[in-house]
This record gives C-alpha cells, structure tokens and sequence, in this order.
C-alpha cells in the first residue's frame, strides 16, 4: 500500500505472519491516525445458468486496524467461524462498524474454504459495531447494528455518512460481492434510532453497490448495472435531511456515445476534494522502492 502523509508518499507491507493477507477494503479514521482494513482470502466462480454471473466470495477474512505510528496492526474481529470484511469508523472517530457473517464448519469431510465455496448461498452478513478508546485503543463488546440474516439477506459495505446520521449500505440475498448481484439495493439506517430504510429513487432492478458520501453529506456516489447489467456505471443521486435520496443521475460525459463504447466497469468511486499533490512518476519511485514492513501486535496501544 502507498500512503501519502504530509506531502510525502511511503511503500508499506501490510502482510504479516499472523494475517491472512495484506490490507484490503480500507477505512481511514476520518479524527484520528488510524486505518482499518480486511484481510481476506477471496475466490471468484462464474456461473453457467445465474443471472448473477459471477460470484466472489471470502473463503476466510479479518479485521484488522493499522497504526502508522508504531507501524503495527492488530486484530479487532478474528473469529474461526466467522466471515468478517468491510470496516468503516463513525464520523467521530470512536466506532468501528463492519460485516460479519457467522459460518459454523458442518461438512468435516473437506476443509473449511470449499464447503463455504459450495454453501455460498448460506453466507449472510450483518453489520456489527465495536467502540473504541482513542485514549487506551481499546476497542469494547461487539454490538449488532442490523441483523440482515435474521431477514434471510445479506449486508455489506457500511458507510457513514459524514454528519455521523446515517449508514449507507447495500442490501442482498445472500454474499459480499454484491455489485454482481441483480437483487442488491441500497439502504440507510437512522444511526440514532435504528430505522431503516431503501433508497427507492436512487436504486433499480439491477445491482447498486460500492457507494460513497460526499463531504457534506448532500450527495451519494455509486456503481450500477443498470444499463446494460455487463459493466457497472457510476451514478450520484442527491441525499435529503430525512434519510430518502432525489432520483440518482449517470455521471456525464462529454462524449453522449462514451458509455455505448466503453467496455470497462467503473470500480469503489470515492469523492474528492483536492487533486492528488503527487505526481505519477514520483508514486513510481516510490513503487519501485522498499517497503516498510509492519509488525504484528496483540495489543493496540
């Protein structure tokens, strides 16, 4: 991963003997020096009759946060029966939400990845919270935010919205890949009192996910199959005070053929406001350089 802090950019080696992988799915703590991630080892399958096409799926994930001061990471949720993927802090720095989905190895005739693999429609996460102390970097007891299997569906990719209000997420039968999946839409919960509800003018009968807020909250950006439900487009659509959304519009081109002619999926957009500082051929150093390699640490303080 390449990190840029105060002008200057830094190669870094997430992996470490005790996680499964280097980081992935990252969420920066919007108050504090401090960066949330999964690890994850992750398989793809492409189907020959659903419509869904292509199914990608964790056989086993963590979370994990990453301390650039001390250049450690550490486990926050790890456990052996568990699914867990997609952090995202609250808008005050001090909860961590993420997906979990509890899978309990039935079949011990074969290892734990490939009955996952064949039980993909059972796997069904809900969105979890866990406290945490700035102060001591202790995190608290694990919460459940939104219990989705307890609907029979499957939540991912929380989002908070920068006024600490609402949580975006998308919404599906089953699975963390939901961009493939022609039932996902997305939904916001009420922070405060827990309601919850679908963005009936911004979602269709195709897949929405990968969703981001702008910085005042007004606005949502996010990837649709809607066109032509083989590449994913990115839309934006207007946020209301009350939790709804105006009708979600295709980010424009100045070319009116360039989607027709384009073959490629727009992929986890994200809001900007200011233009990258550094330039492509500096982060090319950079890449062709050493990493740092970070340490492993049970204790986050």
């Amino acid at each position: 991963t390449i990190f840029v802090h105060n002008g200057v950019a830094k190669k870094v080696n997430l992996k470490t003997d005790s996680t499964i992988s280097a980081g992935v799915y990252p969420s920066f703590n919007p108050k504090y020096d401090v960066v949330a991630y999964s690890v994850n080892n992750t398989g793809q399958v492409f189907h020959t009759k659903s419509s869904n096409k292509v199914e990608v799926q964790d056989k086993a994930s963590d979370v994990i946060v990453y301390n650039p001061v001390r250049e450690c990471v550490t486990h926050v949720a790890n456990g052996v029966d568990d699914l867990e993927v997609f952090p995202c802090w609250s808008a005050d720095g001090k909860t961590l939400y993420y997906c979990s989905a509890h899978m309990e190895h039935l079949d011990t005739a074969i290892n734990r990845e490939s009955e996952y693999v064949m039980r993909y429609k059972d796997i069904k996460y809900d969105i979890l919270s866990r406290s945490w102390n700035p102060e001591t970097g202790e995190f608290g007891a694990v919460d459940t935010l939104f219990a989705a299997s307890a609907l029979g569906k499957s939540a991912t990719f929380p989002r908070v919205s920068p006024c600490g209000r609402y949580l975006l997420f998308a919404l599906a039968e089953y699975g963390c890949f939901h961009i493939w999946h022609r039932d996902a839409d997305l939904y916001v919960i009420e922070l405060a009192t827990g309601e919850c509800r679908p963005l009936v003018k911004a979602n269709s009968a195709f897949p929405e996910s990968y969703h981001a807020w702008s910085s005042t909250g007004k606005w949502i950006l996010f990837a649709s199959r809607r066109d032509d439900t083989n590449y994913s487009r990115l839309y934006i659509a207007h946020m209301n005070d009350d939790g709804t959304s105006d009708k979600a519009f295709l980010l424009p081109q100045a070319e009116s053929e360039y989607y027709d002619l384009f073959d490629r999926s727009y992929n986890v957009p994200e809001f900007m406001i200011e233009p990258v500082s550094i330039a492509p051929h500096e982060f090319l150093e950079v890449v062709k350089g050493d990493a740092v390699n970070v340490k492993y640490s049970p204790d986050f303080r």
